[in-house]
């Protein structure tokens, strides 16, 4: 069921853009990956997920954009629809310096995950494509009360079409059953034309607790993704 939703947003935002003329741009897209993980979070139980996605620029400074796709808590059940929401606004400092702040909104549709709804504030500084400083907080990540923190920092190398990086993060929870754990990951990605290959591994983690380390990834994940924009250059 997933699957088929996630693929007539696809199909509809595609007719969209083809019928209208935009001043921004338009990028839609969809993916196949294994063992799908945010933020260092195991996402799902170790099997493959179809995503689409769609994100709008406008002028420099302004994107907007969805996420949808296949959510599994370890130790649920079923699996459920997410859909993710963002708006950001990017601003250059100086000269291979730029800030960008964004707005997240994660929305779990099975009534078993309501209570997992969350939402999160971004703040990255970026130096050319080489290192990005993230600092985060949210409400209601993983059911817990009150704020919890992210701190993230990632190191790229370009090799023409292929990349390779390190990231290292820590989350900070205040509840009593999650409480916090980092994360350290490496990865590369390459691209052909409009297609991306990204592979990451993740070291076992620093948890804290039982429940952190079930939800803790580690291990290998990978993603193939199509993407195709229309609109401005």
């Amino acid at each position: 069921m997933s699957r088929s939703i996630a693929v007539m947003v696809l199909a509809l935002a595609a007719s969209t853009a083809s019928s209208a003329g935009l001043e921004g741009r338009l990028g839609i897209g969809v993916s196949l990956g294994s063992d799908y993980q945010y933020q260092g979070i195991r996402q799902d139980r170790g099997g493959t997920s179809v995503a689409a996605n769609i994100q709008y620029e406008h002028g420099e400074h302004w994107v907007a954009g969805a996420w949808i796709g296949e959510y599994e808590v370890p130790w649920y059940r079923d699996a459920s629809l997410e859909t993710d929401y963002f708006l950001a606004y990017r601003a250059g400092v100086s000269f291979n310096h730029r800030i960008e702040t964004s707005l997240w909104h994660y929305d779990y549709h099975d009534p078993a995950y309501d209570h997992y709804d969350w939402t999160q504030m971004l703040m990255s500084y970026h130096y050319s494509d080489m290192l990005t400083l993230t600092l985060g907080a949210a409400d209601g990540f993983l059911d817990t009360p009150g704020t919890s923190l992210l701190i993230e920092g990632t190191l790229r190398r370009h090799l023409g079409p292929v990349s390779i990086g390190v990231s290292a993060g820590k989350h900070h929870l205040p509840g009593e059953s999650v409480s916090g754990f980092t994360y350290v990951q490496f990865g590369g990605t390459a691209q052909w034309r409009k297609w991306t290959l990204a592979a990451h591994y993740t070291l076992p983690q620093s948890a804290t607790n039982y429940t952190t380390q079930r939800l803790a990834h580690k291990g290998v994940s990978m993603v193939l993704g199509y993407r195709h924009s229309f609109g401005a250059d």
